[in-house]
């Protein structure tokens, strides 16, 4: 089974058994760190590091690092099905599991007997504004909504009167992007193009949709949006594939 991109390009794959068996035993020996969260509470990650298992049954061990008041309390997500994301070498993974916890050790247990997707990450891929995810360009101290976002540059709106303050080839300084939590400024940017915006019958809603390409963009920055793009891309495919098992249920 695979995953695709809205582009139609291969995204991520189902790993096979004999891979994931052994994945979990590099896992354990690497201390691997392993991000948690709930279905439609995505921005609400919880952290843990690997501290054991039992690679045979595809079992990590894992430790909370949150402060002393999370360790006092324990975790909300015990026994609820999360999602699951670990980084590894140059690649994520990704699943959802049963988080237990053991009652005489207090370890937290995540089994790896569910689907487990490896990423493979495409610098092109464009990820689509939704419920879940937030983008917003900043122009001129002004911003806008955007409708989806690449390493490469964003889209908007904005309206038929603006035309010519954002006439294609224009460029602009200084700007800002925010992809949920995550904000970075945009030191240059220009209008590579803009189109007739039309609604949901296909009819103009009295908008211009604009391109917008990122220039300039330093490494970092560049490589810090693409990991922030694609760990976004991710969870949204993470976040069907949930529904989708809740709905056969």
């Amino acid at each position: 089974m695979s995953f695709k991109d809205p582009n139609k390009k291969h995204y991520f794959d189902q790993m096979p058994k004999e891979d994931v068996a052994g994945l979990v035993p590099e896992l354990i020996e690497a201390k691997a760190e392993v991000n948690i969260w709930e279905q439609g509470k995505h921005e609400d990650v919880e952290y843990y590091k690997c501290n054991g298992g039992d690679g045979g049954a595809l079992k990590l061990f894992l430790e909370n690092q949150g402060g002393f008041l999370s360790k006092l309390t324990g975790s909300s997500l015990k026994d609820k099905d999360v999602f699951v994301k670990i980084t590894y070498g140059k690649f994520q993974y990704f699943t959802t599991s049963l988080l237990q916890q053991d009652e005489t050790s207090k370890a937290y247990i995540l089994t790896f007997d569910r689907g487990v997707y490896k990423s493979q990450q495409r610098s092109n891929y464009r990820l689509m504004q939704s419920s879940n995810v937030t983008i917003q360009f900043k122009i001129d101290e002004e911003v806008f909504d955007g409708l989806d976002i690449s390493a490469g540059g964003t889209s908007i709106e904005v309206p038929e009167s603006e035309a010519e303050r954002f006439a294609k080839d224009k460029e602009f300084s200084e700007c800002q992007l925010r992809l949920n939590r995550f904000k970075t400024d945009i030191a240059q940017c220009k209008i590579a193009g803009s189109w007739v915006a039309k609604d949901a019958t296909g009819q103009p809603n009295g908008n211009i949709k604009l391109g917008i390409a990122f220039l300039n963009v330093d490494k970092k920055t560049e490589e810090k949006l693409f990991q922030e793009i694609n760990s976004e891309a991710r969870a949204e495919e993470m976040r069907k594939m949930m529904a989708k098992r809740s709905a056969s249920k």
